[in-house]
């Protein structure tokens, strides 16, 4: 157990660590958020998720610096809880995969060894969970364009795509996909444009509409890694990749918090509906990827039958 114990924690530690070595600042202290969920899942199985006002959408308000400045230590204490629960939900104790296929996409600044906990966890629990196997997600450029983001973003749409038409061969099944932060705009595009290809989406704090809200492009902008003056015809299109189509046939859940740092609620929600949920977590959002109870959500979303 203790090795195990060692190994989460040197994952949580790199993960975040690396996640945000760009970051010019001290962090001294912060609040352990230690999240107690459980009632949310069961929400989920009641068929009921968390339902926002239209006018949300047109307010994205930047996170606060205190919620920006405490990431690390409150995902380090989320990742405490997740050692502390043991996968002992009800939900999480039975091997409800059935051999799902899962492709995790990492966020803005990760690769595979980001989101690894978190596969570990599914393929605990009987789901066939798979990396992306795309190196780490960043632009080579070293100062982007708005415009270079959005190309960067499709090309990486099409490399995905084989990745996902190779799993779909190797299982004969749909697959699921978790985008986290900006994976999950990508997984967003390509469930509108390859529904045949995809079971579910399941995205992570996701920044999909007004990324000037979010202090990710804050922070590129303040370490000149961002040059924004093409940002108002950049913005409308990566807005444009957030709405979920008339024709949607792809179940899509977002994932948000409050207390995340990065990406505020009002970017990270999608338009509820008959293909469409957003649930609230208790959770920053570095620690989305190693938290109980968004894994635990998760495991729900992809026991069920997304057509149900």
């Amino acid at each position: 157990m203790s090795s195990e114990i060692m190994s989460i924690f040197l994952k949580i530690g790199i993960i975040s660590f690396s996640l945000v070595s760009l970051i010019p600042v001290t962090i001294d202290s912060g609040p352990f958020i230690h999240a107690r969920n459980s009632a949310k899942i069961i929400r989920i199985l009641k068929g009921r998720s968390a339902i926002y006002s239209k006018n949300y959408y047109a307010h994205p308000d930047l996170p606060s610096k205190t919620l920006l400045l405490t990431e690390i230590p409150r995902a380090i204490g989320e990742g405490c809880s997740l050692l502390k629960s043991d996968w002992q939900h009800p939900l999480a104790k039975a091997k409800q995969g059935g051999g799902k296929p899962v492709l995790t996409i990492p966020g803005l600044g990760g690769d595979d060894f980001s989101m690894s906990v978190l596969r570990d966890y599914l393929n605990d629990k009987g789901f066939k969970p798979y990396p992306w196997l795309l190196g780490r997600n960043i632009p080579e450029i070293k100062k982007t364009t708005v415009k270079q983001m959005i190309d960067y973003t499709e090309k990486k749409e099409e490399q995905l795509v084989c990745r996902i038409k190779e799993i779909n061969d190797e299982t004969g099944k749909k697959v699921s996909l978790i985008g986290w932060s900006l994976g999950g705009v990508f997984a967003n595009s390509l469930a509108r444009k390859y529904p045949y290809l995809i079971e579910q989406n399941i995205l992570l704090g996701s920044p999909l509409r007004s990324p000037e809200s979010t202090n990710a492009w804050q922070l590129f902008k303040f370490l000149k890694l961002l040059d924004d003056s093409d940002a108002d015809k950049g913005i409308e299109a990566w807005n444009a990749k957030s709405k979920l189509s008339d024709g949607q046939q792809v179940y899509t859940t977002a994932i948000f918090s409050h207390r995340d740092g990065i990406v505020p609620p009002s970017s990270a929600i999608i338009e509820e509906g008959q293909y469409g949920q957003n649930i609230e977590v208790k959770s920053s959002h570095l620690g989305l990827v190693y938290h109980p109870s968004v894994f635990n959500i998760i495991a729900a979303l992809l026991s069920q039958d997304p057509k149900n």
